[in-house]
């Protein structure tokens, strides 16, 4: 919805570039020119990001339910989407694709977790920090020198 203040929060958080659809909704009253701002916003914020799939280019809409207004395009391009990628095939890869990035990004999260549960690792972590921001060693080699010492290899 426009009018709340840093409207483009989801785009810095990584949510945008997953959307196949962005709709910007209350597009009515005295909203309607931030909703048109917002809208304009997003579609040049998509612009920079590579799409997710070369089949299809995420649209950005206006609507309002109150209005009645927008609906109708929203509805079309669901169905674009749906033929784009094909409902069955397209979508299921993109699903399993998405299942895939989830579950390495549930193994990053779980791995963090342990090297912060673990003291050894957790000590050596502060002192890999500083060597890396200080540009004495490199994130790669900081990387490696903090797993070996928690996997000890």
């Amino acid at each position: 919805a426009p009018g709340g203040g840093d409207e483009l929060q989801g785009l810095k958080k990584g949510i945008v570039e997953l959307a196949d659809i962005l709709v910007v909704n209350k597009c009515d009253g005295e909203l309607k020119r931030a909703a048109d701002r917002l809208r304009a916003e997003y579609s040049g914020a998509l612009g920079l990001l590579r799409p997710l799939d070369s089949r299809w280019k995420t649209p950005v809409l206006a609507a309002s339910a109150l209005e009645n207004s927008g609906i109708d395009a929203v509805w079309r391009s669901v169905e674009e989407h749906r033929a784009a990628l094909g409902p069955e095939r397209g979508i299921a890869e993109r699903r399993a694709r998405q299942s895939m990035r989830l579950m390495w990004h549930e193994i990053g999260d779980g791995l963090m977790a342990a090297f912060k549960r673990d003291p050894k690792t957790a000590e050596r972590l502060a002192a890999l920090e500083a060597e890396v921001a200080q540009g004495a060693a490199t994130p790669h080699a900081a990387a490696r020198r903090l797993l070996a010492a928690f996997t000890g290899g």
